[in-house]
């Protein structure tokens, strides 16, 4: 695809002049692939079972678990489409047509549910994609001003094998470019999101609803804690596309419930 073009004009006009230029780049982009599997390849999160079979009427039951999402008439809000009801955080992903815990959205770039149970993985196939973009881009501006000077000032006669070459480098460079500014904003909405302990649903949608009178996030638990809610306690692994999330997916510490 468009990443492959990249990757193959950059090695041909650019390269990697030591091992340790080699191993700069390629040991995130290893990491950004084995991400993206993990991304794809994991459930974001089933509604569990018993959640079918929840008896309505144990409303105090549900609050006492931690539960604050109710309805506005009280009730535990329930899925028509899926027939269950559904846990804090959790919202039906009409894409895959069930309900997913702590849905964030649904990204076509990996065409899976972003959730509970994968959005450490999309947050760190992001973030080592965004880092592949920036250094394709920036190691290359020297090359990429040594092929305008040659298009723009040619020594001899034109050759249009290299004509073609020096015009697909250029082309390529602009989308490492594009991607080096799109996926940093991108990168930067997200783990800004995530140190605030919000989904992009949340965000969205649901920002007021989940303020207290404070006006403060409801699950909003500090940086810190927050950034753990994602990846785990062990800082070592937050790195790499191994599973650290805490919890179930269905409770959820929340302001309310800190002394």
């Amino acid at each position: 695809g468009v990443v492959g073009w990249v990757y193959v004009s950059y090695a041909g006009a650019v390269g990697f002049a030591t091992a340790a230029d080699a191993v700069a780049f390629h040991g995130p982009f290893a990491l950004a692939l084995w991400s993206l599997v993990r991304a794809v390849a994991t459930h974001p999160g089933p509604v569990p079972e018993e959640w079918h079979s929840f008896d309505p009427s144990i409303v105090p039951l549900h609050v006492k678990r931690g539960g604050r999402e109710l309805k506005s008439s009280g009730k535990v809000r329930y899925c028509r489409r899926c027939q269950c009801y559904k846990p804090d955080r959790a919202h039906h992903d009409s894409s895959s047509d069930q309900c997913v815990l702590r849905m964030d959205h649904h990204c076509p770039w990996i065409n899976n549910t972003v959730g509970h149970r994968n959005q450490k993985y999309f947050l760190l196939f992001v973030g080592y994609m965004t880092f592949c973009s920036v250094y394709i881009f920036g190691t290359s501006i020297p090359a990429s001003v040594r092929v305008l000077q040659y298009l723009l000032y040619p020594m001899g006669p034109p050759s249009l094998p290299r004509i073609l070459w020096a015009v697909n480098w250029l082309l390529a460079d602009t989308v490492a470019g594009l991607f080096s500014v799109t996926l940093s904003m991108f990168l930067y909405f997200h783990v800004c999101l995530a140190a605030q302990n919000m989904t992009t649903i949340e965000f969205m949608e649901k920002k007021d609803k989940l303020k207290t009178v404070d006006q403060v996030h409801l699950y909003d638990l500090g940086v810190k804690e927050n950034l753990i809610a994602v990846f785990g306690r062990q800082w070592y692994l937050w790195w790499l596309p191994v599973y650290t999330t805490p919890g179930d997916g269905v409770h959820f510490p929340n302001i309310l419930d800190v002394d």
